[in-house]
């Protein structure tokens, strides 16, 4: 089969490019398959995106094609309906927007619950043209069936029990996410403040707290506004740390530490 695959944040390196790649990843050792590059991507590196990629999601992308693909800003309905049809399978990873598919079988991811509108012919035209949306939990499945009105199936991220293992334990607190600086939903200054309070107050002796997950060229003023937050505490930081050195962290902290949800409300 002809397969392709959108993700539109390719270069971030976050959950959902390390759910889409995995698809890839499996589906390309029997099947051609094509991840697309949007507009905004086509001007990266590619080769530098695909290694950076596969040493920190620990993917094999060898037989895996990066092709241009007419998506993202500029891009015209017409030619992306011309370009989708000689696909017999896509899947998108989709940030709450939607187009119409002219492959002959398409599926959405969804990661987050996003509603989408169904007011108007053409949302309702775009909506019929997908076959299944698949999430990422029954969380998100439960609050997006509101507004999607897309058969939905519940399918979970993909993690390795075979290479994930415990290892001798630290006083140390792990969290991995993004440091995504235009949102800064992580809430990674809300975990420094409230670490640097335990110490200060002698909470915590001897404990460390470890910060990983991806960053782009745009995300690092972000990660440096962190650091100096976190001077003069036992706080690291480590963006777009290697797989092999994330999963030591891993097997050697003592408790994972989570905050994106902390005060939230609204499911998404």
């Amino acid at each position: 089969m002809k397969i392709g695959i959108y993700s539109p944040y390719l270069d971030t390196v976050g959950g959902g490019e390390k759910y889409m790649l995995t698809i890839a990843q499996g589906l390309s050792s029997e099947n051609d398959v094509d991840v697309f590059l949007d507009s905004h991507l086509q001007t990266l590196d590619i080769k530098r995106i695909s290694e950076k990629i596969s040493r920190l999601l620990n993917l094999d992308l060898s037989k895996i094609n990066f092709i241009k693909a007419p998506f993202g800003r500029g891009s015209q309905v017409l030619e992306r309906i011309k370009f989708l049809k000689k696909y017999d399978l896509f899947f998108y990873l989709t940030d709450g927007s939607i187009f119409y598919s002219s492959a002959k079988s398409s599926i959405l991811h969804i990661q987050s619950p996003i509603k989408v509108s169904n007011a108007g012919v053409w949302n309702k035209i775009k909506q019929s043209s997908w076959k299944l949306i698949i999430y990422n939990s029954q969380f998100t499945k439960d609050h997006c069936e509101k507004s999607w009105k897309i058969k939905g199936e519940v399918v979970y991220p993909p993690v390795d029990t075979e290479v994930f293992k415990p290892g001798k334990k630290k006083k140390q607190i792990l969290t991995v996410g993004r440091f995504f600086g235009y949102l800064k939903d992580k809430k990674h200054e809300l975990m420094v403040d409230s670490f640097k309070k335990m110490v200060d107050f002698k909470k915590v002796k001897d404990w460390s707290f470890h910060l990983a997950g991806g960053a782009n060229e745009g995300d690092m003023g972000y990660v440096g506004e962190l650091q100096q937050v976190a001077q003069g505490y036992p706080i690291y930081f480590h963006p777009n740390l290697p797989f092999q050195e994330l999963k030591k962290l891993y097997g050697e902290s003592a408790i994972y530490w989570h905050a994106s949800g902390f005060g939230e409300t609204d499911p998404t």
